[in-house]
């Protein structure tokens, strides 16, 4: 499920960005070694910290998160 698309909003990037992340550590956590995770941690961290300088609600990020996980 593809839940925001608005290129017109440049917070829009870094959601994509971060959905993307969220759904390719679910996907591969289990071929993935104990660096390849924490490497893919690392990324969605650093994401969801560029959704918050551009205004992405915590709220939202929660949703991603939740929604991809399950």
């Amino acid at each position: 499920m593809h839940v925001y698309n608005n290129a017109a909003d440049p917070s829009g990037i870094f959601i994509r960005r971060l959905e993307r992340l969220v759904r390719l550590r679910r996907e591969y956590s289990d071929d993935l070694n104990h660096v390849g995770i924490q490497l893919m941690d690392l990324s969605i961290i650093a994401t969801i910290l560029d959704c918050k300088d551009y205004g992405v609600s915590d709220s939202r990020i929660q949703e991603i998160q939740r929604y991809k996980q399950n």
